[in-house]
Formats: C-alpha cells, sequence, structure tokens
C-alpha cells in the first residue's frame, strides 16, 4: 500500500534478484533420467507396498478415534486389518472405544466386520453391544456383521449386551435395550445357548431386569 501510494516501482536489488532468480529456477528431468528411475527402481516398489498383518500405529490410531491420521495410513497402503502384536485387529478397538466414524472409513476400506479378537474370540460386534455402543452396533450389523456369531464360550452378541446392562441406571438400560432390538431386528436368535447351554434369557433372570426379560421372552416365542 504504501508503495502504491508514492507511486514507485518496485524492485529488488540486483543481489536479491540474483537469490530469487536462483531459487525459482526450474530445471525439467530429462525423460531419460526418468527412464532410468523407472527401470531401476519401479521392480523394488512392491516390496514397500505388502500388506502387513500388524501395524501399530493403525491400531493405536483407530483406538484413540484419530480418524485424519487413519484415513492417512490408509492412504499411504497399511491394510485395514492390520492389528497389533496380539492379532486383535484395529475395527474391533474403534468399536469397543465408540469411534464410529473410524469403524466406517476401516469398512469401507476393507476391514472384515466378522473378525474375532485374542479376547476369546469375540467380535467387534459382540463388545460393541457390552460397551453401548449403539451407534457402533447398528453401523456392524448394517455392514453384515454376523448377529448370531458366537465366541469361544458360545456367547453371542446378545448375551454380551445383556452382560453390559445395568438396571440401576434406566437411562443405559434403555440403551441395552435398544441394542438388543436392533439385534434381534437383523436375525439374532435370543434363543441360541453358549457352551454351558444357557440363553440371554438366563443371564437376564439372574440379572433381574423386568423389561429387558419380557423383551426377549416375547422374541423367544
Amino acid at each position: 500500500g504504501l508503495v502504491r501510494a508514492q507511486r514507485r516501482r518496485w524492485v529488488l536489488c540486483p543481489k536479491c534478484a540474483a537469490s530469487f532468480a536462483e531459487c525459482t529456477r526450474f530445471m525439467p528431468q530429462p525423460t531419460s533420467h526418468r527412464t532410468t528411475w523407472e527401470k531401476y527402481f519401479e521392480p523394488l516398489l512392491p516390496r514397500f507396498r505388502k500388506e502387513r498383518s500388524h501395524d501399530l500405529s493403525l491400531f493405536d490410531s483407530a483406538a484413540t478415534g484419530n480418524l485424519p491420521l487413519v484415513v492417512g495410513l490408509l492412504m499411504r497402503g497399511i491394510h485395514p486389518d492390520a492389528a497389533d502384536v496380539g492379532k486383535t485387529p484395529a475395527l474391533f478397538m474403534a468399536s469397543v472405544n465408540g469411534h464410529n466414524d473410524v469403524v466406517k472409513v476401516l469398512i469401507a476400506a476393507g476391514a472384515k466386520v466378522n473378525a474375532g479378537s485374542r479376547t476369546g474370540g469375540a467380535t467387534a460386534l459382540m463388545f460393541a453391544a457390552l460397551r453401548g455402543r449403539g451407534e457402533v452396533v447398528l453401523t456392524l450389523l448394517q455392514a453384515g456383521a454376523n448377529p448370531n456369531a458366537q465366541s469361544e464360550d458360545g456367547e453371542t452378541a446378545i448375551m454380551f449386551a445383556v452382560k453390559g446392562l445395568n438396571p440401576l441406571s434406566e437411562p443405559h438400560a434403555r440403551l441395552q435395550r435398544l441394542i438388543i432390538t436392533s439385534l434381534m431386528m437383523f436375525g439374532a436368535d435370543p434363543r441360541k445357548k453358549n457352551n454351558s447351554g444357557e440363553t440371554a434369557l438366563d443371564d437376564v433372570r439372574l440379572i433381574m431386569d423386568q423389561e429387558t426379560k419380557r423383551l426377549l421372552e416375547r422374541a423367544a416365542h
């Protein structure tokens, strides 16, 4: 503004002009150089594009809900099913902690929604139901998660949802009932038995939540 007000022509001193010209000088790469690069380095690139079965950076980012970092790692070629050293997939931790946006991104990138964890073969759907992550449960079900999958103990997602129920907190109990209802709407069978021969209704009787008991009894008949 000062230069325009004084109507002076703004120019660089010779030394600054030379430095500016050097810094902004564009040196095109000869075609022969590009051909040489492709010839010697292109065959090596697939080695760096291998799908890794373990990647703590993706696992930790999914567990903490760091969506931008998860997207960046996936764009760099990290496999969406990359797990920690204990073979727990990133989708599992994102689901347990309720990071629904991260769950959607991992599923869109090709993550397996029914992959089990090191925790007794439980799936992401089971632990999301246990922790009361209603939005995540719905996302997993819409993505094709098996509502009747069973853990190593024969527990189903409905059983996990019942175990997470707190009858002393009506808002929390209402949320768990919504999750149970969502599971049954997608085909979950409340009559399935675990390895001990017990059903979800048996668990409800122990918790003594009458509303949930009536919900499961209506579905079982």
